[in-house]
């Protein structure tokens, strides 16, 4: 789990759901901010409640935002939290500070309205969806008992002063992950570095299920399950965190993304790390692995769904006695995963839980 941080945390890197299909979500221009606060001081008690903050690269700007508050009974938090991170990628604010409810808080970009969208539907692919308007529309259809309301004000430069609020996290007593301007502090740490520019990509490690995948990776290390001489899979790479922390241990592999934005973060962080062999980052999907390819040990960090389908192909990768790591599953979606995998011949396998998420583990 991430370590607890006594101050605010701003994270740039949208480490939420980022969806298997084209990635066009992710790369439209809003933003947001997720932190937890109690009594007035912020101080961040698991990963879910990490601040989160999606810059595109021409935002380094005053511009008007949009914001919209959701106030949410305290027992549907966790539901609610699910509810988002199928909706808005790049963050939002959590605030705790009412008894017995959760004030959610997303921002976006203000010209995000449907009054900005051109009337001909030719043209209308080349804006920003109205993504204000459609949370709006899901959230009152789904969630009635909701209370919404909407506000625009003029948010200062962040070129710079994010980047004060974002923080390493500390996995286990194995991996830091941090930006490159925080390097000296993994130098010192006594722990495996693991440098990650926040941009576009799914994975600063803040997110639990990303937390669980690095903690697995971590443990099935520890136990010598997998090794130096282990060949790896990162099935949907985002950032590439997970084959950069496989590879600084010293295995070697192929991290794949139907995104090219993921991409070209991940192959940006793998020269950050300095890793420049051992390691392929590509994109595409199993489609594009040659037919009789196999692997030591197997990573997807995607969505619940999408693993349910691959469970046939996955499983005809993994070499004799491999291990495998999945998540981005929701606790009351783990049965349903596992029984995938178990039906194609896989045993019953451990299972790593942080809040409401899990991830389950072959080895």
């Amino acid at each position: 789990m991430a370590e607890e941080w006594p101050r605010r945390q701003a994270v740039a890197g949208q480490d939420c759901f980022r969806y298997c299909g084209s990635g066009e979500r992710d790369r439209e221009r809003s933003w947001g901010v997720l932190a937890g606060r109690r009594n007035e001081r912020s101080t961040i008690s698991s990963p879910e409640r990490t601040t989160f903050l999606s810059i595109s690269t021409d935002c380094w700007r005053v511009m008007e935002l949009s914001r919209i508050e959701l106030l949410v009974a305290e027992e549907n938090e966790d539901r609610f939290a699910g509810f988002l991170a199928q909706r808005v990628s790049w963050g939002w604010e959590v605030d705790l500070s009412e008894p017995g409810w959760v004030r959610f808080v997303i921002h976006f970009e203000a010209r995000d309205r449907a009054e900005s969208l051109p009337r001909d539907a030719d043209q209308a692919q080349d804006f920003p969806r109205n993504l204000a308007g459609e949370l709006l529309r899901d959230v009152r259809r789904e969630w009635p008992e909701v209370v919404c309301s909407e506000s625009t004000y003029e948010d200062k430069d962040w070129g710079e002063s994010w980047k004060e609020f974002f923080s390493p996290v500390r996995v286990d007593d194995t991996f830091l992950v941090l930006p490159p301007w925080l390097k000296s502090e993994g130098e010192v740490s006594g722990l495996i570095p693991l440098l990650i520019e926040p941009k576009m990509a799914f994975g600063t490690g803040h997110h639990a299920t990303t937390a669980l995948c690095l903690k697995a990776v971590a443990m099935l290390w520890r136990e010598g399950a997998v090794s130096a001489n282990t060949g790896f899979l990162d099935l949907g790479t985002g950032s590439g965190i997970l084959a950069l922390a496989c590879a600084k241990l010293g295995m070697t592999g192929l991290a794949l993304d139907i995104d090219p934005v993921a991409v070209a973060n991940a192959q940006e962080n793998m020269a950050l790390n300095e890793i420049y062999q051992g390691l392929a980052i590509q994109k595409g999907g199993l489609e594009i692995l040659d037919p009789d390819r196999r692997f030591g040990l197997i990573l997807a960090n995607i969505l619940a769904g999408p693993l349910v389908r691959m469970a046939l192909t996955l499983a005809r990768r993994l070499e004799s006695g491999a291990c495998m790591v999945l998540s981005g599953i929701l606790e009351e979606q783990a049965e349903r995963v596992e029984n995938a995998y178990r039906d194609q011949g896989l045993p019953a396998p451990r299972r790593l839980t942080d809040g409401e998420w899990v991830a389950l583990i072959w080895a």
